[in-house]
């Protein structure tokens, strides 16, 4: 606390930051994540939908 201070930097807008990058972090992982599961499902779709075929 006391570096920001002394290096006039505003603490709210610091937290707020670090909060919008930890959300990206996050958002852009769990995105990757669904992705996947979408690319799974339509195969494993794709693969029942030949069977049937």
């Amino acid at each position: 606390m006391k570096e920001l201070i002394k290096f006039k930097i505003d603490f709210k807008s610091c937290c707020d930051e670090l909060l919008i990058e930890g959300v990206k972090i996050f958002t852009d992982s769990f995105d990757k994540l669904l992705l996947a599961v979408d690319k799974k499902l339509r195969h494993v779709v794709h693969e029942d939908y030949k069977k049937k075929v």
